[in-house]
């Protein structure tokens, strides 16, 4: 864990000391995520967010694809084409 302070300046802006941007891969132009939590900032790249999710519903889109595959080969429901 790296623990450095930093201060706000009067225009409500922080500096990230280069240490911490060496660590993360933090470059010009990265996007980050600032989350407000019960009187705590969270800051993280943007991009562990997404990854996050989508490793978080892969299970699940997994399970609907194959859910929609089987309802879409379904012999059963063909006899709706007559009609």
């Amino acid at each position: 864990m790296n623990l450095q302070t930093v201060r706000v300046s009067e225009k409500g802006q922080i500096a990230i000391p280069a240490k911490i941007r060496r660590s993360l891969g933090l470059r010009k132009g990265s996007t980050l995520l600032l989350i407000e939590d019960r009187g705590r900032l969270l800051v993280t790249k943007a991009e562990r967010v997404a990854d996050a999710l989508v490793d978080d519903f892969s299970d699940l889109t997994r399970h609907a694809e194959e859910t929609f595959r089987e309802l879409w080969e379904n012999r059963a429901d063909e006899v709706w084409d007559d009609v």
